[in-house]
Formats: structure tokens, C-alpha cells, sequence
């Protein structure tokens, strides 16, 4: 007897893949903003943040769009986000002192990568592209 596969099954697992790296990514965002009201909470404007390769716990993810998802959330709610060139591996600066904040751009000049771009490009580069080309 032959096996039986539906679509509805790969549609399903597919999204629970999904969901699961979201709830990852999310994880990992909660880490970052706690990290961020610690060190505010202390007199600091500004921070550095390793994406951990993997939390006890939690489903695998890959980590540069994890740090891809981070730094998107992150500059959308106005921080200044900086990925570190090599060999600083998922290495993030986050700022949040007006001076450095002042100084950026909107988020509607920076240019973003489309679909295709991301996936042509090694995880690096299109990383580096996404920060514009800025390694600090």
C-alpha cells in the first residue's frame, strides 16, 4: 500500500515551523529589551548584544534572521542598530542616546532588500547591506 501524503500536512507543518521561530525570535527580543532597561536603569544609553546561537528550551532558529528580526524591531521603535563586522559573530550595538538617534535617517531613506537580494547574498553580506553598508 502506497503511503498517503496531503498537502494539508506539508501546509500544516510548514506552519508550525512558523510559529515556532517566532516564538524564538520573540524570546530573544524580550532578552534584548531587558538587557536595554538594564543598562538604561543604570545611567547607560547605549549596549552590546551577542544573539545567543540557541536558548535552552526553545525551538532551533537561524540566528542571522533572528538578528535580521531584531535589528527590524528594534529600528522601528527608533534605536539605533548596528551590526558589528567580523569577527564579532550576531554582534549588535544598540544606542538610544538623542545624539546618536538624532543623526539618523529616516527609516523610509534606508533601502531595503528584497526577497530575492536576501537570499542571494551569504548571510553577512546581506546583513551588512541591510546596516548600509555601516559597520559602526
Amino acid at each position: 500500500m502506497p503511503v498517503s501524503i496531503t498537502l494539508n500536512e506539508l501546509y500544516q507543518e510548514r506552519r508550525t515551523k512558523e510559529k515556532s521561530k517566532k516564538i524564538s525570535f520573540d524570546r530573544v527580543l524580550e532578552l534584548v529589551q531587558r538587557r536595554i532597561r538594564n543598562v538604561n536603569s543604570y545611567g547607560g544609553m547605549n549596549t552590546f548584544y551577542e544573539i545567543p546561537g540557541m536558548l535552552v528550551g526553545f525551538p532551533l532558529y537561524n540566528v542571522y534572521d533572528c538578528m535580521s528580526h531584531i535589528v527590524d524591531e528594534l529600528r522601528v521603535s527608533g534605536f539605533l542598530v548596528q551590526i558589528l563586522p567580523p569577527p564579532n559573530v550576531c554582534v549588535l550595538y544598540i544606542s538610544w542616546d538623542p545624539k546618536e538617534v538624532k543623526a539618523l535617517p529616516s527609516t523610509s531613506k534606508r533601502p531595503a532588500l528584497t526577497q530575492g537580494e536576501k537570499s542571494k547574498a551569504p548571510p553577512s553580506q546581506s546583513l551588512i547591506a541591510r546596516n548600509n553598508g555601516k559597520y559602526f
